[in-house]
């Protein structure tokens, strides 16, 4: 590995991620910080009747049930919080009777007016528009807001975003289910222009374009975006990429992204590249990119000499794994394609997930319950690797993950206090210890301490962690 390369990598490691606007979103949990609560349908029928009544820093909440409405609601310029009181899977925002007028700014949810990350939108399921330009679900231009622990789903946008559109607009997308939407021509699920959103811990499926690329995310012109602990899975795009796609709008304006920690599996597009399409600009470190398949060039990741890769599980992508990338760029990742093993740490070995394909109807299972944290969950599980992976303790040799042993490769790291791996200590991780109790061998499920044998010790530790989340995403972040 060159001296700049591993300038570089250390770079972006110590670098935090930043989430905008966490810090105000978390300020909120004081009652004291609220102006008021107005309540629908209590006091107003109407969301956009108590929206417009509601003064910097209130709160709307909003009782069970489907609220349809016949024009875009917006939030005016104003930094409130629009919240429902029980959850996406049951307060329901309609966009109805606009699929025979002509294309329009028709999205369910417009942030139009300058709005900042205090303006909060929490716990709707977003639905209904087909005649939007941008942006079907929700249209931010000029804004940026905070979306999170929302359901954004069967949406269709004219030209790009299908579930969200993100123009000159800098917002934190985070918890939400983004599924079955669709755009003519970018961006199935999300559409980026010069935006630097951050899409952080999002459920990406089953988006598709029919007309270009970016099937579940697509980033356009200069935007430094980021994109972490996503699990983007069964999107499609008649060109390219049918998971992200990250390219320059003129030879002056290049999209700039970090992605890191996701899941990306089992995305299709009928042309050239699928998993992740990008300039070099772009920098792919810790991810798990399995099982996507493009028409020609690469299924995995279709890059330009300057991205750096790090830290990856590239596997089992048809009709091959990378394509366009330096060759010297590409570190400590595992990697079905010939050529990479054995060069800057690269290895090529069956990674040993879990089960890398996991069953479409269990997930809508959970997430049609309201249970976003058992569909995470869900997927943890079943990206995670198994006690015998070569990916475990393989990758960059400077980078620790959260057990701070050496950092693993791919997106799920292995945390031996959670032998169930779903990110959670409780009786699930008892049943593999006890299930293995006394046991002596190598790679045992529950032997915590790694001596060779199941015993008291691992109870001991799992006892300390009970009912602790522990982080599931590699590396180490201070």
């Amino acid at each position: 590995m060159t001296k700049n390369l591993t300038d570089k990598i250390k770079e972006y490691l110590k670098k935090p991620i930043a989430v905008a606007g966490l810090t105000a979103l978390l300020a909120f949990g004081g009652k004291e910080l609220y102006a008021k609560d107005i309540h629908v349908p209590e006091e107003y029928q109407a969301i956009q009747s108590a929206i417009d009544v509601s003064e910097e820093g209130d709160r709307v909440l909003v009782a069970p049930g489907e609220y349809i409405i016949n024009e875009p609601i917006t939030y005016r310029g104003k930094n409130i919080i629009l919240k429902s009181e029980e959850g996406s899977e049951n307060t329901i925002i309609c966009l109805k009777d606009f699929c025979e007028t002509p294309w329009g700014p028709y999205s369910v949810i417009l942030f139009v007016n300058g709005e900042t990350t205090k303006a909060v939108l929490d716990g709707f399921t977003i639905t209904g528009a087909c005649r939007a330009y941008d942006g079907g679900g929700i249209y931010c231009n000029g804004s940026s807001p905070t979306i999170i622990n929302n359901i954004i789903t069967e949406n269709i946008a004219r030209r790009s975003g299908g579930g969200i559109a993100c123009l000159s607009a800098d917002p934190l997308i985070k918890s939400n289910v983004i599924s079955k939407n669709m755009g003519s021509a970018q961006g199935g699920g999300i559409y980026c222009e010069n935006s630097k959103a951050e899409i952080i811990d999002n459920i990406i499926k089953e988006n598709s374009v029919w007309g270009e690329d970016g099937g579940g995310i697509h980033c356009r012109g200069v935007s430094p975006i980021i994109i972490k602990g996503n699990c983007i899975i069964d999107n499609f795009a008649y060109e390219q990429a049918g998971g992200i796609t990250c390219i320059p709008s003129g030879l002056e304006m290049q999209s700039k992204a970090l992605i890191k920690n996701n899941i990306i599996a089992r995305n299709r597009s009928y042309e050239h590249g699928c998993g992740i399409v990008c300039t070099d600009c772009v920098d792919i470190i810790g991810n798990t990119i399995v099982g996507n398949s493009a028409g020609y060039a690469s299924g995995g990741v279709l890059g330009q000499e300057g991205n750096l890769l790090l830290n990856n599980i590239i596997w089992a992508n048809t009709p091959t794994d990378l394509s366009g990338i330096q060759l010297s760029n590409v570190s400590y990742c595992d990697i079905s394609q010939e050529g990479f093993a054995g060069i800057h740490g690269n290895i090529s070995a069956d990674p040993l997930l879990v089960n890398p394909n996991p069953d479409p109807n269990t997930l809508d299972n959970l997430i049609n319950n309201g249970d976003f944290d058992g569909a995470m969950k869900y997927l943890t599980r079943c990206f995670s690797l198994q006690p015998n992976s070569p990916c475990i303790d393989a990758g960059y040799d400077e980078y620790s993950d959260p057990d701070c042993s050496r950092a693993d490769i791919g997106a799920i790291y292995f945390d031996r206090r959670d032998p169930y791996r779903d990110g959670f200590i409780d009786f699930k991780d008892y049943a593999e210890l006890l299930r293995n109790w006394q046991k002596s061998g190598s790679e045992l499920e529950g032997d915590i301490d790694k001596n060779g044998t199941v015993d008291y010790e691992d109870l001991e530790t799992l006892s300390e962690n009970w009912l602790s989340v522990v982080p599931v995403y590699g590396g180490c972040e201070d």
